[in-house]
């Protein structure tokens, strides 16, 4: 594939991926961008994209911080377990 062809999201459509994703969440209920990427086995930049472009939901932990010099703190997501669910099932569903 060409470097300069974006990959869609939906492209890897497959039956059964939504419960490939839950058996990979496991049990944990609470996600950081790095446990998001290895559960879709898509990079830490990917998830940040998705919760960014409103695909998947994630709440801000630094929304407020800043640092010394007044810029603001990079986010730092945490994902919900249901999130990671809704995504993957309209993911398989193509949407």
């Amino acid at each position: 594939m060409p470097k300069h062809q974006q990959i869609d999201m939906f492209a890897d459509q497959r039956t059964e991926y939504a419960a490939m994703i839950e058996q990979n969440c496991q049990n944990q209920q609470m996600f950081g961008t790095v446990e998001t990427a290895g559960i879709f086995g898509k990079s830490t930049d990917t998830v940040r994209e998705w919760i960014e472009e409103g695909w998947l939901v994630g709440h801000d932990t630094n929304c407020s911080r800043k640092h010394k010099g007044g810029r603001t703190v990079r986010p730092s997501y945490v994902i919900t377990r249901q999130a990671i669910l809704d995504l993957a099932n309209r993911i398989e569903r193509g949407y």
